[in-house]
């Protein structure tokens, strides 16, 4: 969904809204596509300062990353147990059940396992859940209508989802780096460091306006060759 469009925003949340029944239909309730629905969704709560929906469609694609991640891992047979085995009549009937087994499991994951074999792809996923979760609990820090006593708990889950992130990641793409310095910037300033938080928002500040600029020289330019 284009967040520079002319949508309102009671618009892009009915979209939106739309989007997670329409998924589970087409695509299944553990699908690579489902969990980007979420974590998308969750993004533009985030941007629109809405942390607790933002969480909960957090909580929701990484409950299907894990049941992927788990089901795509599972280890095949090794050709040395195949071979050792005996062509006894129960040893035929367990070879069969084995095959009906993994014919089953190979439909039922055949939607997902080429997304989530990939590494880069599940450490792109990690990434975005990490630096979401990060800013949403940011979010409610520094929101001056959150109570003193949740703040501190809010802060911690923040730091711990920052810390997730900025100790494995490399090789950042611009919108993860963007919003990681979101988050640095809110976390300085969580932490009362004015000065230092000033200088990150600066930045994602720049970087916001030279991605319109872009998008609009973009635009402009495929309106030509038409």
């Amino acid at each position: 969904l284009d967040f520079q469009s002319s949508f309102t925003r009671k618009e892009k949340i009915k979209l939106l809204s739309q989007m997670i029944p329409l998924e589970i239909i087409v695509h299944g309730e553990n699908s690579f596509e489902l969990l980007r629905a979420h974590l998308m969704i969750a993004h533009f709560y985030n941007r629109m300062l809405k942390p607790q929906p933002a969480i909960r469609h957090l909580n929701e694609a990484q409950k299907i990353q894990r049941k992927v991640t788990s089901s795509s891992k599972i280890s095949p047979v090794s050709k040395s147990s195949r071979v050792s085995r005996k062509t006894s009549p129960s040893s035929i009937v367990s070879q069969k059940r084995s095959m009906y087994k993994k014919q089953e499991f190979s439909q039922a994951s055949v939607k997902t396992e080429n997304y989530f074999q990939n590494e880069e792809i599940e450490k792109e996923i990690d990434d975005e859940l990490s630096i979401e979760f990060s800013n949403a609990y940011l979010i409610l820090t520094i929101d001056k209508s959150t109570q003193t006593s949740s703040k501190l708990k809010y802060l911690k889950n923040a730091i711990v989802n920052f810390s997730r992130f900025t100790d494995e990641s490399q090789n950042l793409n611009d919108h993860l780096i963007l919003l990681k310095d979101l988050a640095q910037a809110r976390l300085l300033f969580a932490q009362k460091n004015f000065e230092e938080s000033a200088k990150y928002y600066e930045n994602v500040l720049t970087c916001m306006q030279n991605s319109i600029i872009n998008d609009k020289e973009s635009k402009s330019s495929k309106s030509d060759k038409k």
